[in-house]
């Protein structure tokens, strides 16, 4: 029987976001991308982690999710850590807040009925980009749901029976905590035909008819929601914005827990007044933002955001959050200031500390195969290759597909592996948990000699600037 002595024993970071809050993938010993299904995956980091005691990782972020799903979602997970008895000092919490202009918000029964089978659908708890996790700090080893370790485990499985979140199974990104479902219309495709619904186990399956009626009724409840989210008025979606990160904040105070604010990328600057109208707008900042350099290589605009003085932060445009967004604690917010961009996140931060290429991931879209080599592939020209760049070989054609080279946008996910540096600049306050310069230094390290390289990827971290420019280049004349 697992008691509060037991839970004390560890420390609990809890986490929360979009499908940019997934600091807790880096969160392992490991020194390589866990794509690398190699000899290497095997290999411990010495000192990779600096712990104080063993962790107890939650993380709560589900795609698509505006402000409401982070607030409610983390406030729950630790009140019920609370009330279970773990102790406020043993307990940190990091939030990734995501667009203002999510308007996030829970399935309303009232409009579905009361026949309606919500109760019947089958829910995943820690689902997805949700997952518990333990780093045991004497060990180095990092213990999974379905561990061996048995003690572990039995914590494990502990917190996932008395923390009731997660998602709906289906196609669609609806989270759940209890009964309560969230969803975000604006940023899912709700009016697909097929959803993939299934019954809650103990029940017996849908058959096709009933299936589709749920699907039916779900769908024009969607609609609804989704006209009601679009007639939001600015303000009324930043009144809401700043509500929950103030709320957060508030609950975190009051019950003396440490905490660090992020976003995924800059939203509360960019904001200016339109005289002409009497009103203000922001400068939307999920547009391209690369160019192409001199060299004939991708790089980042010098200039990709106008709006970045103090004078278009927020609460110096939009009055009627201004006195409220005063109240919060802007020192644990967590931004990050350059030449690009003012209050900057996730986005941001990795961007300029790394450049372009911090999207890409190396095999991320097939294993790797016995027969793949790593060297396979070499720009012995790249006058050539420049010159030439729709003539790729069937090795070629077969390597390029096994890796993903997205466009350079803001949103575009960065490669999960460099949430370790993340970790390190925003969640500066944890004491729980950092992870060793020796460790950063080393992956910047790499990350540098496989951009800079002639090869396809030296260190399975990013790809070489060559084959980045030249897969980039083919996949976006051909979309």
């Amino acid at each position: 029987m697992i008691n509060k002595k037991d839970l004390n024993k560890y420390k609990f970071i809890i986490s929360t976001g979009c499908s940019y809050g997934v600091v807790h993938e880096s969160f392992h010993f490991y020194g390589h991308p866990k794509l690398m299904h190699r000899d290497i995956d095997d290999r411990i980091w010495p000192d990779k982690l600096i712990l104080e005691d063993d962790i107890v990782s939650i993380s709560l972020g589900v795609s698509s999710q505006g402000a409401k799903w982070q607030s409610d979602s983390i406030i729950y997970a630790t009140n019920r850590l609370l009330q279970l008895g773990v102790k406020s000092e043993n307990i940190y919490c990091f939030v990734e807040w995501s667009e203002w202009e999510r308007g996030t918000t829970i399935i309303p029964k009232s409009m579905l009925g009361r026949e309606n089978r919500l109760q019947n659908l089958k829910i995943n708890k820690f689902h997805a980009e949700q997952n518990i996790r333990i780093l045991d700090k004497s060990k180095e080893h990092l213990i999974e749901r379905d561990s061996d370790d048995s003690h572990h485990r039995n914590i494990i499985h502990y917190i996932i029976d008395n923390i009731d979140i997660g998602r709906v199974d289906c196609n669609m990104t609806i989270g759940t905590i209890g009964e309560t479902m969230y969803v975000t219309t604006s940023q899912i495709p709700w009016h697909i035909k097929d959803w993939k619904l299934k019954s809650k186990d103990g029940l017996v399956d849908f058959d096709k008819e009933e299936e589709l009626q749920i699907t039916l009724e779900l769908q024009n409840c969607f609609k609804e929601m989704y006209r009601k989210e679009n007639e939001m008025y600015l303000e009324e979606l930043l009144d809401n914005y700043v509500n929950y990160i103030y709320q957060t904040e508030l609950y975190f105070k009051q019950n003396n827990i440490e905490y660090n604010f992020t976003s995924i990328n800059t939203q509360l600057c960019g904001w200016y007044s339109d005289e002409g109208f009497g009103t203000f707008n922001w400068e939307r900042n999920n547009n391209i933002i690369e160019e192409m350099g001199d060299d004939g290589f991708v790089k980042l605009k010098d200039n990709p955001s106008k709006c970045i003085s103090e004078e278009n932060d927020i609460e110096n445009v939009v009055e009627s959050v201004s006195w409220k967004f005063n109240q919060i604690d802007l020192s644990k917010f967590n931004f990050h200031n350059c030449s690009r961009w003012r209050r900057g996140g996730i986005d941001n931060y990795l961007l300029d500390k790394f450049d372009v290429a911090v999207y890409n991931r190396p095999w991320a879209l097939g294993h790797i195969e016995d027969s793949d080599e790593w060297n396979d592939l070499k720009i012995d020209s790249y006058n050539s290759l420049f010159s030439n760049p729709n003539n790729l070989s069937n090795d070629e054609l077969r390597c390029r597909d096994k890796h993903q080279v997205p466009a350079i946008v803001l949103g575009n996910h960065p490669n999960e592996f460099l949430y370790c540096f993340v970790w390190n600049r925003f969640a500066k306050d944890c004491k729980f948990l950092q992870f060793s310069e020796s460790f950063l230094e080393e992956i910047e390290r790499m990350y540098w000699e496989d951009y800079n390289s002639d090869k396809v990827s030296v260190n399975g971290i990013t790809l070489g600037k060559g084959w980045m420019n030249r897969w980039k280049e083919f996949r976006d004349d051909n979309l």
